[in-house]
């Protein structure tokens, strides 16, 4: 046991390559990541957004006509 971490032998890993199955894992693997931290970041800024339109003293202004003036955004459609 350990007998091997008193080699010398230096192999040599110029040609090793990942097999196709394998790059397509890690680069779905890569998007994943990349997907996740994004919603993080959609998650953290839309937080952050909310808490600086409460103003310095946390008031939240939703009064009775704020409904509609986001049902005025929404296209008939989706009504």
């Amino acid at each position: 046991m350990g007998a091997n971490l008193s080699s010398t032998l230096v192999p040599d890993t110029s040609k090793v390559v990942l097999s196709p199955t394998d790059r397509n894992a890690d680069i779905t693997l890569a998007v994943i990541w990349v997907l996740v931290l994004y919603g993080f970041a959609i998650i953290f800024s839309t937080c952050a957004l909310v808490d600086r339109w409460k103003g310095p003293t946390d008031k939240i202004r939703v009064g009775g006509r704020s409904g509609d003036r986001v049902m005025a955004h929404v296209p008939d459609g989706l009504e």
